[in-house]
This record gives C-alpha cells, sequence and structure tokens, in this order.
C-alpha cells in the first residue's frame, strides 16, 4: 500500500522498517522500527516515510536528516501519518488521520517547509478520509477522499477546484508524472485511470 519508484526497483515499507524490489528480489533496504505508512523518494538520495506521529528524513544510506513532529508552539503536528508528497519547493505534504475517528483539526493534510516549520493545514468540512495525495509541477497538491471526491489545492492551501469523472469511487491512489497526467486507481475495481486537468 505504501510505495515509491526507487532507481531500478521500488522501496515500500514493510517489515523490519524499508524494503526494496527489484529484479533481485524483495531485501530489507532501511532496518527501521515504528509504524511506517506513507514513504517518498526524492532524488538523489533522500528518502522521507511517515512513522506514526512524526515524519522522518533520511539519506538512502540511512542517516537521519530531519524529524517533524512538533510547531513552534511546542503542539504535536500529526496523529497518524498516512501519505506524504514532496512539491518542488521542498514542501513536506502529510496525509494525516485520527484513528479514533474524531473530526477536529487534526484531520486533514499538513504541510510544513524543508526545514520542518509548520505552514499550513488544510481539511474538508464535514472532514472526510484522505486516502492519497500528492504534488503536481505547479506546486499544486492533489488529495484523493474516500468520499469519491478529489480536491485540489495551491501551495498556500487555498482551494481550487474539484476533479470529477465519470464512475469516480473512493479514489484509493493518486500520483502523477512529470507531465502532469494524473493517475488514480480505486479501491473496488481493476482499472487506473490517466487524466489531463487543468489547474
Amino acid at each position: 500500500m505504501y510505495l515509491t519508484p526507487y532507481e531500478d526497483g521500488v522501496l515500500y515499507t514493510g517489515t523490519g522498517g524499508i524494503r526494496r524490489i527489484n529484479n533481485d528480489g524483495d531485501q530489507l533496504f532501511l532496518p527501521m522500527e515504528g509504524n511506517l505508512r506513507g514513504i517518498t523518494f526524492v532524488e538523489p538520495n533522500t528518502i522521507y516515510v511517515c512513522k506514526g506521529s512524526e515524519v522522518e528524513k533520511h539519506t538512502t544510506g540511512g542517516t537521519m536528516l530531519l524529524s517533524v513532529k512538533y510547531n513552534d508552539q511546542g503542539d504535536q503536528m500529526y496523529r497518524n501519518a498516512e501519505n506524504i508528497s514532496i512539491n518542488g519547493k521542498g514542501d513536506i505534504c502529510v496525509a494525516d488521520y485520527d484513528s479514533a475517528g474524531n473530526t477536529d483539526s487534526h484531520s486533514g493534510v499538513t504541510v510544513v517547509d524543508k526545514f520542518g516549520k509548520y505552514r499550513f493545514s488544510y481539511s474538508t468540512k464535514p472532514p472526510s478520509w484522505i486516502m492519497d495525495l500528492c504534488c503536481d509541477s505547479g506546486f499544486h497538491i492533489i488529495i484523493g477522499y474516500i468520499s469519491n471526491t478529489i480536491h485540489v489545492i495551491d501551495k498556500d492551501g487555498h482551494f481550487l477546484r474539484k476533479l470529477e469523472y465519470s464512475g469516480i469511487d473512493k479514489p484509493w491512489s493518486v500520483t502523477i508524472d512529470n507531465e502532469d497526467n494524473l493517475f488514480v486507481s480505486q479501491m473496488h475495481d481493476d482499472f487506473l485511470r490517466m487524466m489531463k486537468y487543468m489547474y
């Protein structure tokens, strides 16, 4: 469920830490403890991973470069960091949810700058569970919700628009390529949808 392209294969969070799958098989890449979830690789050698109530930045060699957990007031920023995307400015965009089902301001997207300083949060009203998120070349954040909707917000957290298509049903994963083609998979079908969207 949590994976990212990496050089000659794929990295994912699994048993014992971060694992790599390639032509040589499935091997432990970086040993790591904790509740690991979302992961993303940023060239040339940086890995970001969601780890319970914090987000960590590591080199591919395993050196921790940054741990993001609290804002300037000392308040915890994440309850359950689920998925992660890094925009072209280096902002760290995290989908966070409350496993207890509470619907407060902690549910949604939390964005910090590349140094881990809090920038903004975004959530729907009423709150909805975020399945995935990604960032395009214009630094916009694209958010897939279980409530059959996809939102696009700008780099400062302002709502721009909803994306809709025929048959939208529980967008499970969203990702974007270098030409801003948006790819969407849904929870209960076998299709991968590719679309161009105007931002």
